[in-house]
């Protein structure tokens, strides 16, 4: 009995080698694959969300919540709130984006959003009406891919909104 129980009392994963996980990189887009997107998507409004996504490396939830007062074109930085884990914080904003975003402001005179939606029943777009428009671009371009299938049995994509942040 004393044999079991010093067996039992023993940690065994202590004794036994562990298995090291594979490290994975994150997809990215390459310039090939990014003008192919674009080139597909025919709403303004998702080139212009997915623009600003791709050059300060935001999440659909952080563009589709974001208001022009939190965007500083002056100061070239705009502010997220409520982001991941219901965090504040700052992000620069390229130069490249500069230009844009004024013509944006311009055709979106008066609007509290920067990506607002016509009918009103929400104040801005959703993430899923921005996440199915990139979808259906993904799909016109060829770059929808199948690659392997999550925890629950779902085929992952190679490329999907968050792919346009790690780019």
């Amino acid at each position: 009995m004393e044999e079991h129980e010093s067996y039992y009392k023993r940690n065994l994963s202590k004794t036994q080698e562990k298995k090291r996980k594979r490290k994975k990189f994150p997809n990215v887009f390459f310039k090939k694959e990014l003008i192919a997107v674009f080139s597909k998507i025919d709403e303004p409004k998702i080139i212009v969300g997915a623009f600003l996504a791709f050059f300060c490396a935001l999440r659909i939830s952080e563009v589709c919540k974001l208001k022009w007062q939190n965007i500083d074109l002056e100061q070239k930085r705009l502010k997220v709130v409520d982001g991941k884990n219901h965090k504040d914080g700052f992000v620069p904003i390229s130069s490249i984006c500069i230009p844009v975003l004024q013509k944006w402001k311009a055709l979106n005179e008066g609007e509290e959003y920067f990506l607002p939606v016509e009918d009103h029943l929400e104040p801005h777009l959703s993430t899923n009406g921005l996440l199915k428009s990139f979808k259906r671009a993904l799909d016109k371009a060829g770059l929808n891919i199948e690659t392997e299938k999550n925890a629950a049995g779902w085929y992952q994509h190679q490329y999907k909104f968050h792919t346009l942040r790690h780019s």
